[in-house]
Order: C-alpha cells, then structure tokens, then sequence
C-alpha cells in the first residue's frame, strides 16, 4: 500500500525516465554487442516494473488511453511487424506520471535524472569504438564526444541546456542570479555544440537564449494564448512544409534539398513507395532511412489517426494551463528540432512533454 502517494510517483517517474533514456542512449555508443545487449535488457527491465508498478494506482481515463495506444500499437505490428510505437507508449506513460507531481518538482526530477544519465553513461563512451572527434566531408572535423553522430551529441547537449535552465527557474527566486547563472550555462554549450558543427542545435540553444533573457524580466507562469498559438503556428507550419515537399519534389527543389541535407529526397521515395501514411496502423520506414522529417516518419510509422490523436491531446492540454516564457521557448525549441530531427520521440528530447503536462497549482499557473 502506498503511504505517501506524491514521494512515490516521483521515485517512478525518476526511476523510468534514467532507465528509459539511459537504453536508448547506449544503443547510440558503439560497445560490444553482448554488452550492449545485457545494458538494454537491464534498462528495459527496470522501466517495465516501474511502468507496472504505477498501473493500479492511475485512473480509469489514463487506462483509457493505455488502452487506445496499445490498440494503435497492435495494430501496426499486426501489419508491420515493426515495435517503432513503443516510444509512444513510453511517452504516453511519462504524461500520465507528470500529471500527478507538481511542476517545480518534475523540473528537478527531469534535470537530475539527466544528470544520472550522464554519470550512467560516460563510462561507457571510453569503451566506444567512436572518436571523441571524427572527420567531416563537409565540416572538416566534428566533435562526437563518443557518439556515432555528432548531431546526436549536439542535440544532447541542447537538452540538458534546457532542463537544467527550466530547473534554475524554479530554483532561483532572484532573476539576476538566474539569468547569470543560465547565461554562463548556456555559453558552455553553446561551445560545446559549436565543436559538433550542428547548425541546427547551435541555432535552437541561441533562440532559447532569447527565452531566458525574456523569462528573467518578464512575469512568471503568465503566458496561456502565446503558447498555444506558437504551438499551432509551428507545428502546421513544419507538417505542411514536410509534407509538400516530399510529394511535389522536383528539379526546383535541388538547391533546397541540398540546404536540408538530401531529406527532402529520402521524403520523397519514400512516398513514392508506400503512397499516404495509412489511417489505422503504420509501417516499418527502417528500409528507408534516415527519414529526419519527424511529422512525416511519425504519420508512417503510427498511422494518421494516432498521429491526430496525439497532437489534439496536446493542444488541448495547453488550452488550459499558464506558462513561463521560457517554458513557452523550450516547447518552441523542441518543436523546432522536427524540422530535421526525430529525436523527440526520446523523453531527454522531449521536455515539451514534461513541461505541458506536469501538475500545476493556482501559484503556479
């Protein structure tokens, strides 16, 4: 039986959020495969019995909607073969967690439980086959820092940037103490992605520079429209733009595929092969990797009505709840990383679903 229900929650949420992100990460570390098979299974281990254990104690709606993700899940393996899903079944599980801890406090859970990632997985990286810094046809050399893609490090680094500046904010009650200790962060990492030559990381961590400025003179949790607007805006902006141009590619586009790095191209056969992502189920797009268009890999391997489904609860939980412009900067961060990245569908990615649906009181909405 459960004595303290809100100590609990944040154990679990903790325990499934390093164990979950600390498997997908070593799979992105180059170490034997007998040892990297034994680290997933622990991993995998570990966030299953945390998912298992919080399952008598959620409501009857949250069955529901385990229960319709696990449908949508079925589905595409049924047809597919492929468990691509199951990174929606982990998300879906961390928004339900959240939901019961307060905001402040998943903050704290989420930075320090990145922090355990770290500590977790830095051994590791000295063991790797990969170089600290590799050879670039393009760039010349880019820092990797151990990982097989320097743009994988670069977002990385973008992440814990700003979980660690979203804990500070609730942490620092004095805005010039935040704001000084957030800038000398975020110049760190600044550097740190510069070594990488990620265009795309360096550019967001600048934006969310912006942010934090804004955020240490403006007033705290009051921003509601902006949010959802930004996130309308953003969002329809990036699907229709990846949408177009992989079914209205032709010589025109060259030049702009090139800018994107060929994924305009790779889009392209892709839908010249399979046609429109299917309504009810997904498909294995493993056959033509990398697809880097998240809405456009998202639709194919979930199916549209899941897709759909997924953006409308998120709309719909920023309808009603109030948000720090540097909350509001990191939801528009991480939706901007879908313009090139898929790397959202990991939780270290995707601290736009901590942040919307973390529990809030009336102090802090």
């Amino acid at each position: 039986m459960i004595t303290n229900p809100a100590r609990t929650w944040k154990l679990l949420l903790y325990i499934a959020y390093v164990a979950f992100c600390s498997k997908v990460l070593i799979t992105q570390v180059l170490i034997s495969e007998p040892s990297l098979e034994l680290y997933k299974y622990i991993y995998s281990l570990i966030f299953i019995l945390a998912l298992i254990s919080s399952l008598p104690f959620i409501t009857k709606n949250n069955w529901l909607f385990i229960l319709v993700l696990l449908l949508f899940f079925s589905l595409t393996y049924m047809h597919s073969r492929t468990t691509a899903g199951y990174s929606i079944l982990a998300l879906g599980y961390f928004a339900i967690v959240c939901q019961k801890i307060k905001v402040k406090e998943v903050a704290a859970i989420i930075f320090y439980g990145n922090l355990s990632i770290i500590i977790l997985i830095s051994p590791l990286i000295f063991f790797s086959d990969y170089p600290l810094y590799a050879p670039d046809s393009v760039y010349g050399v880019r820092a990797t820092y151990g990982f097989y893609n320097p743009n994988i490090s670069a977002i990385l680094i973008l992440s814990f940037c700003i979980s660690f500046c979203w804990y500070l904010r609730y942490k620092t009650a004095d805005k010039i103490t935040f704001l000084a200790i957030a800038i000398f962060a975020c110049l760190i990492c600044v550097f740190l992605i510069d070594q990488t030559k990620s265009r795309t990381s360096e550019t967001l961590l600048l934006v969310f520079m912006l942010g934090v400025i804004w955020s240490a003179f403006s007033p705290r949790l009051k921003f509601q429209k902006l949010s959802l607007f930004m996130f309308l805006l953003v969002s329809l902006t990036i699907i229709v733009f990846q949408f177009y141009t992989i079914t209205q590619y032709n010589n025109e586009m060259l030049d702009l595929n090139i800018t994107m790095s060929g994924r305009i191209g790779l889009g392209n056969i892709l839908y010249s092969e399979l046609g429109w992502p299917n309504l009810l189920y997904g498909v294995d797009i493993e056959p033509y990797t990398p697809i880097d268009f998240f809405f456009v890999a998202y639709a194919y391997t979930n199916g549209i009505l899941l897709s759909l489904l997924t953006l409308y609860l998120i709309v719909r939980k920023l309808k009603s709840i109030k948000l720090d412009i540097i909350e509001v900067s990191a939801i528009l961060v991480t939706l901007m990383t879908t313009l090139t990245e898929r790397q959202i569908l990991t939780p270290y990615c995707c601290l736009m679903l901590f942040i919307i649906f973390a529990k809030r009181i009336e102090k802090d909405t």
